[in-house]
């Protein structure tokens, strides 16, 4: 239960409510600690080893909070919009950053491309030698770049 509510938690914050909502009771004092339900006294998480100490819980939820759950059938803005918070709640300034230079690169590159393959289709539309397929292969060309 431990490891499935740090699996699925990405603050310290959150862990122990799913640590809660689980049945656990929760003592914080120098150490953390943990009973659950039909358990007498509360077990350290110390006594269950160095991965389970709340140094090594911390390290594994910043590790989440870099792993932005997003749904595979969402559309293209809802996967950037999680992309782009996730930089942002982690302060991660320098990767949202670069994220952003990267983004807006490609955003750039869709736009001069469609305004280019505009041009082109509107020149070969007034030539009068251009055939249907000859327009048709040029598309189709400048599609794949």
């Amino acid at each position: 239960n431990v490891d499935r509510a740090i699996w699925s938690s990405v603050s310290f914050d959150e862990f122990l409510m799913k640590m809660k909502e689980a049945g656990y009771e929760i003592r914080q004092g120098k150490y953390l600690a943990f009973r659950a339900p039909n358990q007498k006294h509360f077990t350290n998480v110390k006594t269950l080893g160095a991965y389970y100490s709340e140094d090594s819980i911390l390290r594994r939820l910043e590790k989440n909070r870099h792993k932005a759950r997003i749904p595979q059938n969402a559309s293209f803005k809802v996967r950037m919009f999680v992309q782009m918070t996730s930089y942002v709640a982690d302060d991660n300034r320098s990767g949202f950053d670069q994220w952003s230079r990267k983004n807006n690169l490609k955003e750039a590159a869709k736009a001069f491309l469609h305004v280019v393959m505009w041009f082109v289709l509107r020149r070969m539309l007034r030539t009068k030698h251009s055939t249907a397929n000859n327009i048709r292969q040029n598309i189709s060309c400048m599609m794949s770049l």
